[in-house]
Formats: C-alpha cells, sequence, structure tokens
C-alpha cells in the first residue's frame, strides 16, 4: 500500500513539471512550445493573450510583447481574422539549453478581394530556462519574410 501512494505521488510531482499556466503547457518539448506560439498568435481572443504569448518567450521576442502597446496587439493579433489550416514540424535539434525548430504553416488569408491561402517556413531559436523552453527567435526560410513592425505573426 505504501508503494502504491508512494508511486502515486511521485507521478503527481512527474505531471506538474508539465502543468498548464495560463492555458498554456509549461515545461512541454520545444515543437510543443512552437506549435502553442503559432496557434495562440492565429487565435487570440483578449489583450490576455499577449500575456500569454510573451510568457512563450524569452530575450528579444520578450523584449518585443513587453514594448508592444494594447493597440498593436489588437491590430496584429487580434483583427487579423487568420486560420492556421496546417501547422507541420519539420525538424527539431536539441543541444543541451539550446533547441532549433523548423516549421511549416498553412494560414488561410481572407482579406482583400480575394482570399488566399499562404504557406511560410519558419525556423525558431529556443532556450531552456528554469525548466521550460522558451522561444529567443523566429527567422523565415527560404522567400519568407518577416516584418516585426507591429508585432511577430507565425
Amino acid at each position: 500500500m505504501k508503494k502504491a501512494a508512494s508511486l502515486i505521488f511521485s507521478l503527481c510531482l512527474a505531471t506538474t513539471a508539465c502543468i498548464r499556466h495560463h492555458n498554456r503547457l509549461v515545461g512541454g518539448p520545444p515543437e510543443e512550445v512552437v506549435r502553442e506560439f503559432v496557434m495562440l498568435s492565429a487565435n487570440s481572443k483578449g489583450l490576455s493573450d499577449k500575456q500569454a504569448l510573451q510568457e512563450l518567450c524569452a530575450g528579444s521576442m520578450k523584449n518585443a510583447f513587453e514594448k508592444m502597446t494594447d493597440e498593436v496587439f489588437r491590430i496584429s493579433y487580434l483583427n487579423a481574422g487568420l486560420k492556421v489550416r496546417d501547422l507541420k514540424i519539420l525538424e527539431t535539434e536539441t543541444r543541451g539549453d539550446n533547441a532549433r525548430v523548423h516549421y511549416k504553416v498553412v494560414v488561410e488569408n481572407p482579406h482583400g478581394t480575394d482570399p488566399t491561402q499562404e504557406t511560410n517556413e519558419r525556423e525558431v531559436d529556443l532556450l531552456h530556462e528554469q525548466g521550460q523552453w522558451l522561444i529567443e527567435t523566429v527567422r523565415g526560410q527560404g522567400s519568407d519574410q518577416i516584418v516585426f513592425t507591429r508585432g511577430m505573426i507565425f
């Protein structure tokens, strides 16, 4: 009986390393952090999501969210109207406290006279800090260009 109770307690401790914090997985693998960032970017519903996105980031990415005004967040994230149609993790490389995730995302853009589907390819560098992976930088791959004038749009 004591062994069973001890095992249950150990499992509970192990699972708390991957608890949800502000509706996000803390302690998850790099791919899941990237996936969560992309999906939250596309599905942001309110200003509280700005804080959640910021908590997924470190370094210059975190600073960008800290400096972003509420109005810029509304324009960039809440009023974007983009829908993620497909998200594929193409490759993950982890070395110690650093990881790189390469992904492709297909986005439906309903703006303009003709709705389009756009395919974006990105490479994300992450740092492992305080028991969780955080996004440090995002780079476009191939012919993709990333514009940071109003924030990071996946």
